[in-house]
């Protein structure tokens, strides 16, 4: 059932999501406060039934539990539809174990999406997201359920020509948490963005797989994933770009960088390149390494506290992915709740 509220403190437990337009999840309903014209909220199953979003490549087979899921949110931006501010997606509680996101933005349409998982249970969620030709849409993730949770995830993205998605993720909390994401550029003209920011901590497993495919000539993806580990946290990344006997001219970078803060956290880094063209440009790499000696003693020498410098040190090297994300109110929110992350109790 879709309810149209104005929210209150009690509903946002954060205070930051008091004034911005929201779509929440609680329990099986789902209230908003949009009243923009050629924005809409649906229930999956609505969605599904339109025909121009019916048309979105379905989950693979395998996947069936996520595909036959109705549980979940559908936002639709009309053609030519510019959005100035973001639209934030929160869960708070879950009645199901399972739900699905689904992004359908018109052509030239432009929107930022924000998706903040903040439920105490365990959850597997299936995101779809199409731009249409000429559409922009930028779609952030972050991870903050309870410590002990599990947080598994399928996402898929379909760019169209001359279209552009850039996804953002960040994890920081649940105890296990994999990712699969899936930027597939269809058209010429297409380019799909994937960064991602994951600090783990504790016992915390984080696990990010990616795929960018081209499937068309002209096309182009950037993938940059940060990872901070600490105490026993493991972390892994594997990234594969995939260019098809047909996609020349494309173009293709993706890296992954890791900061080990303790002895016994480990990453596992992965990056792949499946080629089949022969006119492109593709690049990929990984580095694993610790705290920069000589920066934090540059610091400490101009009186920083080493704590300090850390602090420093760490916004700086997670700066590069999520300061494109959205806006200066969510980046402040977000490092205050990195730095919360980092300096919890394992």
């Amino acid at each position: 059932m879709i309810q149209y509220t104005t929210f209150t403190d009690e509903q946002h437990k954060d205070g930051f999501f008091k004034n911005k337009t929201c779509v929440v999840l609680d329990g099986r309903s789902i209230y908003h406060n949009i009243d923009e014209t050629g924005v809409y909220v649906w229930t999956v199953s609505e969605a599904i039934q339109d025909p121009a979003v019916g048309r979105m490549p379905l989950i693979d087979p395998s996947e069936i539990l996520l595909q036959k899921t109705e549980h979940g949110v559908a936002l639709i931006i009309a053609e030519k539809k510019i959005l100035q501010e973001p639209i934030y997606i929160l869960h708070k509680k879950m009645d199901s174990a399972s739900l699905r996101t689904i992004v359908f933005a018109g052509e030239m349409s432009e929107a930022k999406i924000v998706e903040v998982f903040l439920q105490d249970q365990d959850i597997a969620v299936g995101l779809q997201v199409q731009a249409a030709r000429q559409a922009n849409i930028t779609y952030v993730k972050t991870v903050l359920q309870g410590k002990q949770t599990k947080h598994a995830s399928i996402a898929k993205c379909y760019v169209h020509k001359d279209a552009s998605i850039k996804s953002y993720t960040c994890c920081l909390r649940a105890q296990t948490t994999s990712n699969h994401l899936e930027m597939n550029m269809l058209d010429e003209g297409a380019v799909g963005l994937m960064d991602g920011v994951f600090i783990g901590k504790g016992h915390q497993k984080i696990e990010n797989y990616t795929m960018a495919a081209h499937q068309a000539a002209n096309t182009e993806s950037f993938e940059n994933y940060k990872g901070i580990l600490d105490d026993q946290a493991k972390g892994v990344f594997q990234g594969r770009v995939f260019v098809a006997r047909h996609a020349q001219k494309t173009n293709a970078k993706q890296m992954n960088r890791n900061i080990l803060l303790s002895e016994d956290a480990s990453i596992e880094t992965s990056p792949e390149l499946e080629i089949l063209a022969d006119d492109v440009k593709c690049s990929h790499g990984a580095t694993v390494g610790r705290m920069d000696p000589e920066q934090l003693f540059y610091l400490r020498s101009r009186g920083i506290s080493k704590l300090e410098a850390e602090k420093m040190m760490i916004r700086a090297f997670v700066a590069e992915v999520i300061e494109g994300a959205v806006d200066t109110d969510f980046l402040s929110w977000m490092y205050e709740r990195i730095e919360d992350q980092l300096h919890a109790a394992s």
